[in-house]
């Protein structure tokens, strides 16, 4: 039997994204004006970001550069699995 990624992120993901609602907020929706809400998101537009940002394609204003450490260490899974769920937050 096969398993969807995405199944096991319904899953795993609150958990994965837990580093995410620090400044994202629990259900995507930032509290502050400072960073983005990322709550229904298309998937392929986070994952791009993400993948600029590890790549430096996307730069920092010095107030994200937190995002460039953060998408650095994440492997494309965690990319698609991340992106997905933002996508799915209300």
């Amino acid at each position: 039997m096969k398993i969807k990624l995405s199944s096991l992120f319904a899953l795993a993901g609150p958990a994965r994204a837990l580093t995410c609602t620090a400044c994202h907020g629990v259900e995507g929706n930032s509290s502050s004006p400072m960073w983005p809400n990322i709550a229904g998101q298309h998937a392929a537009y986070t994952a791009k970001q993400f993948a600029d940002y590890a790549n430096s394609a996307r730069t920092s204003d010095g107030k994200t550069r937190i995002m460039q450490d953060i998408a650095a260490n994440l492997d494309k899974d965690d990319i698609a699995a991340l992106s997905s769920y933002a996508q799915g937050l209300k």
